[in-house]
C-alpha cells in the first residue's frame, strides 16, 4: 500500500515543544524587589548624611553592577569626601582598604580620574607580590581582593597573575566546598572574584551553592543588613553572568538570555488537513 499524504492519522500529530532557556541562578529583576531597593536607598542615604564615605562608596558602587541605569546621585561634594576617604586610607598606608575604595569609586563614575600617585601604586605591588611569594595566597582571602581591585584599576597589566595563581585560587575554592564551607559569601567571594581576574577559567558552582547563596540572601534581608545583602547579590550577578570583562569603563556583565515566556514557548497550532 503506498503512502498517501492526505491520509494523515490526526492522532498521531505532536507539537515538540521547543528548548526553552534554562532558568537563572540569580535574575536582578526578580530577586530583587521594590522593597529591598527602598532599604537599599535608605541605607546608602544614611550613609551620606553621616560621612561614611567607605561604606557609601562600597553600596553605590554595587548598586551600579546590579542596575546600571541606576541613578546616583553623587554630587560634587560626595565625590569630595570619597577622595578625602581615599586620601586617608593612603596615609594609613592600608592598601588593601585603598586599593578597593579605589575601585569603588572608578565603577561609580568611571570618566574621573582617580588620584593614585607613583608611590601608592608601587606598595599595592609590593604588597600583591609579598602575598603571591609568602605563599599565603588566599588565607583569609587578602590575595584575591587585593589582586581584582587592582586589575579593575589597571585591566591592562597582569599583575603576575598566571596560570599557577589560578590553579591555587580554584583549589581553595574546592577545599571549601569539600570542607563544608558554611559562610557562603566567601566561598561566593573567592568564586566571583577568580571568574572577575580569569573571565575563561571553568569554576563548579553547582545548585546546592546556589541554594546557600540564596539562603545567605534572604537571611540578609530578613535581618536588614542591607550592605551585607547588596554585596552578596552583586556577587550573585557576577557568578550568574554569562561573560565578564574588566574594561576601562569597570566591569562588564553579559547576563544570559531569561526563560521565554510562556506565549514564546506555545508553538502555533500546526495546520489541520480536512479529511
Amino acid at each position: 500500500m503506498s503512502f498517501n499524504p492526505d491520509r494523515i492519522n490526526i492522532h498521531e500529530l505532536t507539537i515538540e515543544e521547543p528548548e526553552r532557556e534554562a532558568e537563572l541562578p540569580f535574575d536582578v529583576e526578580r530577586d530583587i524587589t521594590k522593597e529591598d531597593w527602598i532599604q537599599i536607598n535608605n541605607q546608602t542615604e544614611e550613609y551620606r548624611t553621616k560621612k561614611e564615605w567607605w561604606n557609601f562608596a562600597d553600596m553605590v558602587a554595587n548598586s551600579k553592577i546590579l542596575n546600571p541605569e541606576k541613578n546616583l546621585n553623587v554630587d560634587n561634594a560626595t565625590w569630595n569626601g570619597m577622595l578625602s576617604d581615599l586620601k586617608n586610607s593612603e596615609t594609613r598606608r592600608d592598601w588593601r582598604e585603598f586599593a578597593r575604595h579605589a575601585m569603588d569609586m572608578k565603577t561609580i563614575d568611571p570618566s574621573k580620574e582617580i588620584p593614585i600617585s607613583g608611590v601608592a601604586l608601587k606598595a599595592m605591588q609590593d604588597e600583591l607580590a609579598s602575598y603571591r611569594d609568602g605563599s599565603i595566597l588566599l588565607d583569609n582571602l587578602a590575595f584575591v581582593d587585593l589582586a581584582t581591585n587592582m586589575k579593575m584599576l589597571y585591566p591592562k597589566e597582569d599583575f603576575g597573575l598566571d596560570q599557577d595563581m589560578l590553579e591555587g585560587m580554584k583549589n581553595e575554592l574546592e577545599r571549601m566546598k569539600e570542607d563544608d564551607f558554611d559562610r557562603a559569601e566567601y566561598f561566593a567571594f573567592l568564586a566571583s572574584h577568580i571568574k572577575i581576574i580569569y573571565p575563561d577559567a571553568e569554576l563548579d558552582i553547582d545548585e546546592s551553592d546556589w541554594d546557600r547563596l540564596r539562603d545567605e540572601l534572604k537571611q540578609y534581608r530578613n535581618q536588614e543588613e542591607w550592605q551585607s545583602f547588596v554585596s552578596i547579590a552583586k556577587i550573585m550577578k557576577i557568578l550568574a553572568a554569562k561573560k565578564v570583562k574588566i574594561t576601562e569603563n569597570g566591569l562588564e556583565l553579559t547576563m544570559p538570555k531569561k526563560k521565554n515566556s510562556l506565549v514564546s514557548e506555545t508553538p502555533p497550532i500546526p495546520e489541520i488537513k480536512k479529511f
